[in-house]
Formats: structure tokens, C-alpha cells, sequence
């Protein structure tokens, strides 16, 4: 009885911890646009890096980009 007491509370906290992914579900269109978002935002922050090395934008260290 000890033992399968044991057993079924090892199983219950190896479920609990594992669960069922991140918890969230996502369809492919929604993935597709959380990618582009991404990318789009990469490319400005690219685009203000490369701006900032050859010193043509504002010394600041702010964005004019809007960060999603």
C-alpha cells in the first residue's frame, strides 16, 4: 500500500510539473503574424543600429521605431 501510495504521487507531481506546453494555443495564421511582427522589428532596430554606426541619426539612444 506504501508503495503504490508512493508511485501515484510520483506519477501525480511528474504530470504536474510536465503539463501541456506553454499553456497557450496558437493557430498557424497567429503564429505567422507573431513571426512578422518579429522580423518587422528586428529590421528597424537593424536599420536604427546601421544609422547609429555611421552617424547619421541622433545621438540618443531612443527608438523611433514603435516596439510591439
Amino acid at each position: 500500500m506504501k508503495r503504490l501510495f508512493l508511485f501515484a504521487s510520483l506519477v501525480a507531481v511528474g504530470f504536474s510539473t510536465l503539463g501541456c506546453g506553454d499553456g497557450t494555443a496558437e493557430t498557424a495564421r497567429e503564429r505567422q503574424v507573431r513571426y512578422k511582427r518579429v522580423i518587422d522589428n528586428d529590421m528597424k532596430q537593424i536599420n536604427d543600429d546601421f544609422d547609429s554606426f555611421w552617424l547619421m541619426d541622433r545621438p540618443g539612444r531612443l527608438t523611433y521605431s514603435r516596439i510591439e
